[in-house]
């Protein structure tokens, strides 16, 4: 993991994950991935702390190798807000920050992982976004990933 991280991120990581280590055994419980995560400036959605469990988990714990491997995805996965602001800017005509709702759902039903008109709008309704509105397109990336707060973090 050397080639990956320097070894002072190793080490901060070690530091953070062994205040969450309470059997001194180089394992967390799998329930405290979000909390540590977290603690280390990244922020895991709920989908993505769900994915890590079943990929890494193991008698409902996580070791640190695989913590490694699992700070070192979600690293990958945090940059691509920037690249979710992009596609919409390049669809907002006159570059001010807001796409109309129509346009929203196209790019939502076309690209990437292509959703149907029905998540679409049950998206809109969670934002609160009006079916005829515009959707301030900085916005609502922010609000999407955002990380959920530790008390809603996932327990299984």
């Amino acid at each position: 993991m050397a080639h990956v991280f320097s070894q002072s991120q190793i080490d901060e990581y070690r530091d953070c994950f062994s205040l969450h280590d309470s059997s001194k055994k180089g394992v967390i419980r799998a329930d405290d991935l979000a909390r540590v995560m977290r603690s280390l400036y990244t922020s895991p959605t709920t989908t993505e702390i769900r994915t890590y469990r079943k990929k890494y988990e193991k008698e409902k714990k996580i070791q640190f190798d695989d913590f490694l491997l699992i700070m070192d995805e979600q690293q990958r996965s945090e940059h691509c807000s920037r690249e979710i602001l992009d596609a919409f800017y390049h669809a907002d005509a006159k570059k001010q920050g807001y796409i109309s709702v129509k346009e929203f759902k196209r790019i939502m039903c076309t690209f990437g992982e292509k959703l149907k008109d029905r998540e679409v709008d049950a998206i809109l309704r969670e934002f609160g976004i009006a079916k005829n509105g515009q959707v301030n397109y900085a916005d609502f990336v922010n609000k999407l990933l955002t990380p959920i707060p530790d008390s809603m973090a996932l327990h299984e």
